[in-house]
Order: C-alpha cells, then sequence, then structure tokens
C-alpha cells in the first residue's frame, strides 16, 4: 500500500539539490578526469577503455547508462557526456569523481552514478469516453513511457482542455504522486479524471441584433450567426441533439461577431453572454444567452492617400507617383458611406491593380518582401471625430519604382522543356513588367496541367518570384517556380452516368508528351515513361482511351503537336485524331466513327485560338424499334458519310479547366458538311457557346460560394440536297447535363414515341454553388473543397426547323444537387420542370461524371 503526498515542496528542494549537484560536476567533473588523464597518459592519444566498474542500478540498464555516456569498452576513453545521461535516464554521475585503474592494455574506469526519482508509465483513472490513446494524445506523451513529476500539472491541464473541447464541460483532471516501494527509487503518478456529463448546446439566442437579423432558411440563411460562421448551435435538420459544447468555441464565436460588426462600420459593438450559461437540470444541455449593443454605424468622413518609402527599414514620407484624385477614382470607399473592410480590401486590390499595370510590382512577390521593393498597401490610419461616429481614413501605401524585365527565368521543370513554359508566359525580356501579365502567364502554367497531381493536394502549384538585380534597382528578374506533377494518367477503372450507363475504362493520356524522346532500352520503356525520362517534357498530347458499357461503348485515338515550326508565339500546331462509338439509344442503335486531320493557331500566348480540321465521319443506324419512330429518324439515311471542313475560334481565361471558379470561356464553331467536300449530306452545323465562373462573398475566406452561367447556342441548318438535318446531327435536350429534371432526350416536340429532335436551340443554365464541406490541405494554412451543393436553373428553347425560334417552346428546370470534387468530380441532381409540355418525359434524379 503507497501513501499518497499531495505536497510538492519536498519534492522540488530535491529536484533542485540534483540539479545543483548535476550543474558542479557537469562544469567541474570532466574536466578534471581529463586533466587528470593528461598527466599520466600522452596528449595525443586517448586510452583504451578496457573495463568499467559501476554500482548497481535500480531502474535504467548498464549498458543504456554507458552508450549515454558516450563509453565503449575497446574503444578510447571519451569525456563523458553527462547531460545526456540525466536527460534519457535522469542519471547523475556522483557523488564520487570518476577515477581509472591502470590494466593490460589500457584503463577500467570506476564510475559512481546515482537515480533521481523518476514517474513510471502514467496512470489515468476515471476515463470512461474516450480512449486511452486518446488521452496520451492530448498529454502530448507521443511514445514517452516516464515523465518528471514536474510536468504532471501541464499534462493534466492538456488533458482537461483536451476533455472540455470534446463536450465534458465540468471536466476536471487531478493528480497526486505516491512514496517509492521499499525497494524501489520509482514513484507512481496518477492523474484522476472526473468527467462529468457530456454537453450539447440546445440553442443560441441573440437579441440587440437589429441591422444583422437572422434571415433566410437552410443554406440560404443571413445575418450575424451566418456572417460570423458561428460554430456553437443547437438543434439543427441534420443534427437533433445539438453540437458539443466548448466554451472556448463560444469565446471564438463571440470575437468573429464582433468582428463582423466591426468590419461593416460599428466600431463600438458590444457582444457578450447575456447572464450565465443556462444548463438542464442534468447538466448535459445548454442554452447560451447573447446580447448585442451595436452602438453607433461609423460613416467615411475624407478619404485621402499618403505615400512611403522604406529606408533602412524605417517609413519614411514620400511623393505620390500619381495624382491622389486619380488614385481614389479607383476606390469604392467614398465620403458618407459606411466605413466597410470590405471596401477597404477592395480598394486595396484596385490599387495594386492601378500600380502593378504601370510596373509598380506587389511587393509580396519579390523574394525578399517587407523591403520596399514593391507596392505595398499599408494598414490605414483612423482619425475619428470626437462630436460625431465619423472617420477619416487615410490610405498608406509604398509604391515602389516601376521595373523593367531584366530576364524571364524557370525553376523546377526538370523534365519539361523550357520552350513549352515560355509559350504561356506574356512577360518579356526588355519590357515594363505588369502585374496583370505576371498573373496571365501563372494561370496559362496553371492550365496546362503539367504541373498538378489530383492524387496529392500538397503538390505546389506554378508560382513566380521577383528578384531585384543588384546595381539595377530598375531592373529586376522574373521566376516561375514549378514542380512536375503527374502527366501519365493510366487508368483501369469504371463508372456510372444517367446518360451514358454503366462503363468501363480503360485509358491512358500523357499530357506532356515528346515523340522523339524515345526510351533507352525495351526493358526500361515503362521506368522512364513513369519517372518521365522518356515520352515526356515537349508539350505535346498523347492519349487512347477504350470504354466499353451497357449503353455505350466507345474508342479514341488523338495526338497534337502545339507549336509545329518552333515560334513560340503565335505559333501553329496540328492534330490528327479518331473516334468510334455505338451508342444504344431507346428508339435505335447508332454507330459513328470519325476520323480528323487539322491545324491549330495560338494567337500570342494562346488565350485566344483557331482549330480547323479537315473531318470524316462515318453514321450508321440500325435496331430500330418496333415502337411508332419519329419521321426524322425512319427518313435518315441508315448509313451515311459526312465529309467536310471544321472551324472553331475559342477564348478563354478560366482558371482550371477541370475544376473552374473563375474566368470565362467562349467558343465558335462551324462545321460545313457536303457540298464541295463530297458525301452524302449537305449540312453546316454551327455551335457557340459562353460559361462564366465567378467566385462571391468575402475574399477571406479559404473556399468561397461560386456561381456558373452558362449559354448555348446551335443551329444544324441543311442545304443544297439535303432537306433536313440527319437524325444523328440534330440537336437533342435533357439528362444530367442541361435541362436536368427531363429524361436523357426526353424534350420533345415528339413525333410518335420519340422526340423529333431540333434542327435549332437556345438555352443556358444559372448554379449557385456553395461548399458544404472542406478538408484541410497538410501542410499549408489552405482547404480544398470535398462537396459542395448546388442550386440550378436550365433553360432551353427548341426548334424542328433551322434559324427558327418559338418563345411558346422554351422549357425550364429547376433544382438542387450534391457535387463531389475529391478524389474525382461526381454531381447528383434532382431538378424538377417549371416549364414544358406533357407530352416531355421527366425524370427528378440524375448523376453525371464532371462539375464542369
Amino acid at each position: 500500500m503507497t501513501s499518497i503526498d499531495r505536497g510538492s515542496a519536498p519534492r522540488a528542494a530535491l529536484r533542485w539539490g540534483w540539479l545543483a549537484l548535476l550543474v558542479l560536476w557537469g562544469v567541474l567533473g570532466p574536466l578534471g578526469a581529463r586533466r587528470a588523464l593528461a598527466q599520466e597518459l600522452p596528449a595525443d592519444q586517448a586510452p583504451i577503455l578496457v573495463a568499467v566498474e559501476m554500482n548497481e542500478l535500480r531502474s535504467a540498464g548498464e549498458q543504456s547508462v554507458l552508450r549515454a555516456l558516450g563509453l565503449e569498452v575497446g574503444k578510447p576513453l571519451r569525456p563523458l557526456r553527462v547531460q545526456e545521461a540525466f536527460d534519457l535516464y535522469g542519471i547523475v554521475v556522483g557523488p564520487d569523481r570518476p577515477y581509472y585503474e591502470s590494466v593490460d592494455g589500457g584503463v577500467k574506469l570506476v564510475l559512481r552514478v546515482s537515480e533521481m526519482p523518476r514517474d513510471p508509465e502514467v496512470q489515468f483513472l476515471g476515463v470512461a469516453s474516450v480512449s486511452m490513446e486518446k488521452v496520451r494524445e492530448w498529454a502530448n506523451l507521443g511514445e514517452r513511457q516516464r515523465v518528471y513529476v514536474d510536468e504532471a500539472e501541464r499534462v493534466a491541464n492538456r488533458v482537461q482542455q483536451g476533455f472540455k473541447k470534446q463536450g465534458f464541460h465540468f471536466a476536471e483532471v487531478t493528480w497526486a504522486v505516491g512514496d517509492p516501494d521499499e525497494n524501489s527509487v520509482i514513484h507512481q503518478i496518477i492523474f484522476n479524471v472526473h468527467e462529468g456529463p457530456k454537453v450539447r448546446c440546445r440553442g443560441v439566442e441573440i437579441r440587440g441584433n437589429d441591422s444583422l437579423p437572422e434571415t433566410g432558411a437552410l443554406f440560404w440563411k443571413g445575418g450575424l450567426r451566418k456572417l460570423a460562421k458561428v460554430e456553437t448551435r443547437g438543434k439543427s435538420l441534420l443534427n437533433w441533439f445539438g453540437r458539443v459544447f466548448d466554451e472556448d468555441t463560444l469565446m471564438a464565436d463571440l470575437q468573429a461577431m464582433r468582428e463582423v460588426y466591426r468590419g461593416r462600420g460599428w466600431h463600438d459593438v458590444k457582444v457578450e453572454l447575456d447572464g450565465d450559461l443556462e444548463f438542464n437540470k442534468e447538466r448535459n444541455r445548454v442554452k447560451v444567452h447573447v446580447i448585442v449593443d451595436e452602438g453607433p454605424l461609423y460613416r467615411v468622413g475624407q478619404v485621402s492617400i499618403e505615400a512611403f518609402d522604406v529606408v533602412e527599414g524605417e517609413l519614411v514620407a514620400s511623393e505620390l507617383k500619381f495624382s491622389e484624385a486619380e488614385l481614389l477614382e479607383q476606390c469604392q470607399l467614398q465620403p458618407g458611406v459606411p466605413i466597410e473592410l470590405a471596401r477597404i480590401l477592395r480598394d486595396k486590390g484596385s490599387l495594386g491593380l492601378y500600380y502593378g499595370e504601370r510596373g509598380y510590382l506587389a511587393d509580396e512577390t519579390f523574394v525578399r518582401s517587407g523591403q520596399g521593393d514593391g507596392f505595398s498597401f499599408l494598414d490605414p490610419d483612423m482619425i475619428y471625430h470626437e462630436d460625431e461616429p465619423v472617420v477619416d481614413v487615410v490610405y498608406r501605401i509604398v509604391q515602389g519604382r516601376p521595373r523593367t524585365a531584366r530576364r524571364v527565368a524557370f525553376q523546377g521543370n526538370t523534365h519539361t522543356r523550357d520552350h513549352v513554359l515560355r509559350r504561356e508566359v506574356s512577360v518579356l525580356p526588355g519590357e515594363l513588367v505588369s502585374q496583370r501579365e505576371l498573373a496571365n502567364s501563372q494561370r496559362r502554367l496553371i492550365s496546362l496541367n503539367y504541373f498538378a497531381d489530383p492524387t496529392n493536394p500538397r503538390h505546389p502549384l506554378p508560382y513566380y518570384r521577383l528578384e531585384p538585380v543588384a546595381g539595377q534597382p530598375d531592373l529586376v528578374d522574373v521566376v516561375y517556380i514549378v514542380e512536375e506533377g503527374r502527366n501519365v494518367d493510366l487508368r483501369f477503372t469504371g463508372g456510372v452516368d444517367s446518360n451514358n450507363g454503366l462503363v468501363g475504362i480503360v485509358s491512358l493520356a500523357m499530357r506532356n508528351f515528346e515523340a522523339k524522346d524515345l526510351p533507352s532500352g525495351f526493358f526500361s520503356t515503362f521506368h522512364e515513361i513513369y519517372s518521365k525520362e522518356a515520352f515526356h517534357g515537349n508539350g505535346e498530347t498523347f492519349s487512347v482511351n477504350i470504354s466499353p458499357g451497357t449503353e455505350v461503348d466507345q474508342w479514341s485515338l488523338d495526338y497534337a503537336h502545339p507549336d509545329l515550326f518552333g515560334t513560340h508565339f503565335d505559333n501553329w500546331g496540328w492534330q490528327v485524331g479518331g473516334s468510334g462509338r455505338l451508342r444504344r439509344y431507346r428508339s435505335h442503335d447508332e454507330e459513328r466513327n470519325r476520323l480528323r486531320l487539322g491545324i491549330s493557331h495560338r494567337f500570342a500566348q494562346g488565350d485566344l485560338s483557331l482549330r480547323i480540321n479537315g473531318v470524316w465521319q462515318r453514321l450508321k443506324e440500325d435496331s430500330f424499334d418496333s415502337g411508332d419512330l419519329p419521321v426524322t429518324l425512319t427518313n435518315s439515311p441508315p448509313d451515311s458519310d459526312f465529309q467536310g471542313l471544321s472551324v472553331e475560334l475559342r477564348y478563354s481565361q478560366i482558371d482550371n479547366p477541370q475544376l473552374p471558379r473563375k474566368g470565362y470561356f467562349a467558343s465558335l464553331g462551324t462545321t460545313v458538311y457536303g457540298g464541295p467536300f463530297g458525301g452524302d449530306n449537305d449540312l453546316i452545323k454551327t455551335d457557340l457557346t459562353f460559361d462564366y465562373y465567378s467566385e462571391l462573398f468575402s475574399v477571406e475566406r479559404a473556399v468561397r460560394p461560386g456561381m456558373h452561367v452558362g449559354l448555348r447556342a446551335s443551329v444544324a441548318a441543311p442545304y443544297g440536297d439535303t432537306d433536313f438535318a440527319h437524325y444523328g446531327e440534330r440537336i437533342f435536350s435533357g439528362g444530367s447535363r442541361h435541362l436536368r429534371g427531363y429524361r436523357f432526350r426526353g424534350v420533345g416536340p415528339f413525333n410518335g414515341d420519340f422526340p423529333l429532335g431540333a434542327e435549332t436551340f437556345v438555352g443556358g443554365t444559372f448554379e449557385y454553388r456553395h461548399p458544404i464541406y472542406t478538408t484541410p490541405i497538410a501542410g499549408t494554412s489552405d482547404r480544398q473543397e470535398v462537396f459542395r451543393w448546388i442550386t440550378f436553373l436550365d433553360w432551353g428553347v427548341p426548334d424542328v426547323d433551322a434559324w427558327k425560334l418559338d418563345p411558346d417552346e422554351i422549357r425550364a428546370t429547376a433544382g438542387v444537387g450534391i457535387g463531389m470534387l475529391q478524389p474525382l468530380p461526381l454531381a447528383f441532381h434532382l431538378g424538377w420542370p417549371v416549364a414544358g409540355f406533357d407530352t416531355d418525359e421527366t425524370q427528378v434524379f440524375s448523376f453525371s461524371l464532371s462539375l464542369r
């Protein structure tokens, strides 16, 4: 039976005594030993340690202590590492000084050591609701099995905080130390955990928030609670018991609400608890009452701008490089408006862009920021009026100087050729550097997808840094930093889609291909391709795809070279490809085989591009349904050749081709079949598409909501000897991509049991995308979106005749959905028609392997 000693003063005195002895020996002991050796042995040769005589230890092993002291039998005698022995095992050398005795072959060291009292593996009593591994994690013990008594209070506090974070608001953790057993120096330490009930929040009542009241419901909620992203919440549709209550989180919520008010102009706001926390009798539920005293709304009096230089680390006032009136025209903060943080942040961006367009580059993009090399927006000065809620705002900026590019360089492209990157960069040596072009060039490098790895969210995207040129302050070196990504995708997988059914996928895609970069040998081919040592680095693309399925069987083979003549800018390329598809529709089976060969031209750095292709296509239709088929199908030849020329103009400013968040994309393409090109059909097909993406709301959010606006117009116009467009080239609507809420090809007008198909179609979509689940990206402060909520409105007007539209034929659907972005894009939708015809075929649920 051990007696419990809750006093710590005797143990502290004992500890300080041991430490004093350690310091005395650490300073004098080893030095004296080395001095004695120097008197009796040659100074240039340490004696060989033959044996060690050491008193018996009760806790630590003898060999472990010797290793900690730096001693090894058979090796030269070295100075003792007394500090390491103490840190590892609590061993103190002494009280007698070590000495040696000469023996055959070397010396024997006589060593006396003492063991400090140490604690065994800690014991936690009273833990019932969490695992012992989790408790040890909270205690920050890691793999340690023993701890010092001096650490006990800190360990207890950490464990107590861990329980509170889990909702055990009344948790207490105390500790006690027992005397050692009769034959041991080891003391026992016990942590007593009193968990108490787990507390959940019944609700948060906020009063006084008259200017920011609660509005809306579900994902459309607004007001103070939504703006502050309050984490302390009561019962909800998805959480019937209320969130686990944590007082630290509540305090953070109160501060967040204050910041929301202050950011909107209520600088004197007070947000506090209204009385005590309201617990129920069992103390496992709590209701929180919050009171808001908004105070006056502060408005802007005057706005002015002051400039500074950085001289030897100090700010020194300087002259504005542009007139103050010209700069203030860029600003949204104007006299009389509320002093809102959002306006200040937008003005920061506007002024930075204004200066950046004129060569005054952002300071944070320089290798050494904060040196005054570039433009920076400092915290503004606020001058409050004494007699009214008015604030004069002084914007303070460091202007830097305009910079010309001395050189443009790349780092990290270990396998990608330099010219592949250079043709994407619109910043040129000898020209004034534009902040916009720096960002546009970065966007193009990211859009290549050569330097991304979808399987590794920590893989860095291309970025740039500016390096001042010593002795030439008007010049700067622009360096783009990239890291080779995953450019070879070999997939053996499958999927399912509302439109295409169940599919299997065998595909090989090489985005940064080089046809002339052959492997060194046959047996090393796969290794060299995987390690980017073969068929890699010239910006060409090569892909092969085989995809059998229940509704669709298809294959494709494509190759493209983007810079045929090596001109880098305004370059010409060429492409060749073939594809085949067997599609089993409800009305019939359609087999389509297609070949194309053409050239492409990228204007400047390729935001605007032109593609011209010669096209050959064979279309076969058979296995017709026994039902009432539309005349547009029965009158179409079952086996037709299409020969023609395709011309497409594209303009892209989107940030990511696979998962765009901002920017826009537009394309206009026309394909002329027949006529001078031959074939069985005279047809002109024209498609116009436009997609706009934007991020919404606060720029401070790691993952922001967004919207997508899409427009489409298509015409399939017969000419010459062709009276109507072939059924396989007509335009159909409905399914998981557009007019969600209708069945795939379920939009009429109908003839018989199936749709006629349109020769003219105009439609569009609007989507609001709200992130509902994000995860942190390990090793960074960023987060990535995993799931998003989608609210959509689709509309379209089909017409069976070319170049005609009847507004009465409009169809429209509205609905909601959930999109998954990681590890692959997948969207589930629920859609309902809001305008249409009874003959149209509806389908509420749909899903697709795409989010764009």
